[in-house]
């Protein structure tokens, strides 16, 4: 069981209605185990809101993030994937969002957390990303497919390429959906604001309802 002294998700309340066993992960309780869980689902949608993530904006953040030894995506809508495993999702020429490795690995965001003040990085600023956006993950065959009920972009694996972003709307949500395969098995990171978590959760379900999608816990997750 998870420690009462951990960060929570923003998707505790509905998680905990179907029964949800936590974990400790990075410093936060994280769904592990969902009943009934089906991995291997056409969609299956996990939580990983309290994972570690930050974010970093302004004229200076390329130079900063470079002198860190972050390799930055050539171009805005495209992420990059770090050695650590970690992964660089360029928003805008100098808008960054970083997703920590799946592991739950947290040092590469620690590091650049700790290493940034106002003081010294000049027109680079730090975006609170682990508060202000909730992080969902899809995979599965049908997937995409899903995603084509709630979103006007097209994100089959065809038209949409791995790694690429589109910071679009979902479910009339602002948000940010980027593909991120594992493995052989088509996989999107969606982030959105943390205040709606619950109402893109409930319409998640109710979108996969029809290609018998399934909640599944992290420890499920497939390796990178």
């Amino acid at each position: 069981m998870a420690s009462s002294s951990l960060r929570r998700s923003f998707l505790r309340v509905p998680l905990n209605k179907i029964g949800a066993t936590w974990a400790d992960l990075a410093s936060a309780e994280i769904a592990a185990l969902i009943p009934g869980e089906n991995a291997s689902a056409p969609v299956v949608l996990r939580d990983l809101s309290t994972m570690p993530r930050t974010g970093f904006k302004g004229a200076d953040s390329p130079a900063w993030l470079e002198a860190r030894g972050v390799v930055l995506p050539p171009a805005p809508n495209l992420a990059t994937k770090q050695a650590d495993g970690s992964l660089v999702a360029r928003l805008a020429p100098a808008e960054f969002l970083i997703l920590g490795a799946l592991n739950g690995d947290s040092a590469a965001t620690d590091r650049l957390d700790s290493a940034w003040t106002i003081d010294s990085a000049g027109f680079c600023f730090q975006l609170p990303r682990r508060d202000s956006h909730a992080w969902l993950h899809l995979s599965g065959d049908k997937v995409t497919a899903m995603f084509a009920k709630i979103c006007g972009v097209d994100l089959r694996t065809k038209a949409f390429a791995n790694l690429a972003i589109a910071q679009t709307s979902v479910a009339r949500l602002s948000a940010i959906v980027i593909r991120d395969d594992l493995g052989n098995i088509p996989s999107y990171h969606l982030l959105a604001d943390s205040a709606s978590a619950i109402y893109l959760w409930e319409s998640l379900e109710d979108a996969m309802k029809e290609f018998s999608g399934s909640i599944a816990g992290y420890s499920s997750l497939p390796a990178p």
